[in-house]
This record gives C-alpha cells, structure tokens and sequence, in this order.
C-alpha cells in the first residue's frame, strides 16, 4: 500500500527530487517502494499526512439543498483557504472530498466518473447580536453548484446565466421561484452588508491548524 504525501503545487519539484512519485488517479503524490531511508523520512517530515475528522463540524448545517450563499463584503477574500497554509487546505479539501467519495453533495454527481471539478465551500453562522461569521461546515460541491451558490461572482465573471440554470435545474424550480429565491438571498446580502463582520474560524483551529 503506497503513502500518500500532502505535497501542494508549490512543493511538487522538491517532493520529486526526494523521490516522491505522483499518482494521476488518485492526483496525490506517494513514497514509491525501494527509495532510501533518508529520502522517505524527508518526505513523510516535510509532507506526512495526518488523520483528520474536523471534530466540531456540522456536517448538518444548511442541509443539502443548493441555495445562493452571498458573503458579507468586509469578509471578502477572508476564507479559510487565504488564512492557512496552502498544504493545510489541501489535506483539508481532499479530506472533505474523500468522505463523499467525490460526489457533490448537493447534485448528487460522481465528479470522478463524469470528470468534474470538485470544490470545498464553506458554510457560516452569523451571529446577528455580536457580528460573527464562525465557520460550522465545509460542504463539497462540484464547480457549477459552487457557482451557483456564489452567484454574485458569477455575475461579475460573465456566468450569471449558467449558474442561474444550474440552480434552476437542481431545485426544480420555475423562474418565478428561482428569481425570488436569489431576490431573497439578495436581500439578506444588503442587511448584512451593513455591518462589519469578525471572522470566526476556531473550527479549524481547534483541529490543529494555524492561522496566518
């Protein structure tokens, strides 16, 4: 059985020159058989995966429906991706995306068998009174239903009616539904908008993992 490597883009030359391998199935890089003593405690050192299970998370929350999730502006750019370490998120997504075996939770598509791109969304809980969005589920879902969900972006980036048929088709809905669905969500983005939010990401600090 191989050993997989927690090896980011970034580190990939140096990983290969301490003769790690890479495995297109699986997208991960491993510790071959036969290589030198030395090399492999260099490599499970620097890149040795550890277990993870997020304890504390809500795999509940929100359920698993797809709905348009618009992010407070004074949280912008703020997620958990930009405040740890680029090897840290990725054990955290593949993580997030072997436990549902690759298939969005939301659509129900097998991302591997249909060759799509599978991505980690947060899910948050805003406390209204003291203005903390504390991060309780991170869900995975392949790229259109991110889209969809982050919709505004879409917007900005010319894809506003690919997400918008994609929302539409995963909930059912007519258009009547599906334009006061993201009104309503619309709405919600505006009254928050108005308040400056404090980022609340003990989730993944208290699972061993540091903050920038």
């Amino acid at each position: 059985m191989n050993t997989y490597l927690n090896v980011s883009f970034n580190d990939k030359d140096l990983a290969k020159k301490y003769g790690a391998r890479f495995d297109f199935t699986k997208k991960l890089w491993y510790i071959p058989p036969n290589i030198s003593e030395i090399n492999k405690n260099k490599l499970l050192e620097k890149w040795g995966v550890k277990e993870i299970n997020l304890i504390g998370e809500d795999r509940n929350y929100g359920g698993n429906d797809l709905f348009v999730d618009l992010i407070p502006k004074s949280c912008w750019f703020k997620n958990v991706r930009s405040n740890i370490n680029s090897s840290d998120w990725d054990l955290i997504r593949k993580h997030i995306y072997s436990r549902v075996n690759y298939i969005c939770e939301c659509c129900g598509i097998d991302t591997k068998l249909n060759k799509k791109q599978l991505e980690a969304h947060e899910r948050w809980h805003y406390d209204n009174k003291n203005k903390i969005q504390k991060l309780v589920r991170i869900i995975a879902l392949c790229r259109d239903c991110h889209q969809s969900t982050h919709i505004g972006y879409a917007e900005i980036t010319g894809n506003y009616q690919k997400a918008y048929n994609h929302l539409k088709k995963v909930r059912d809905f007519d258009d009547i539904d599906c334009e006061d669905h993201i009104n309503r969500a619309f709405e919600l983005w505006d009254k928050r908008n108005k308040y400056n939010w404090e980022l609340d990401l003990s989730l993944i600090i208290n699972n061993g993992f540091r903050i920038k």
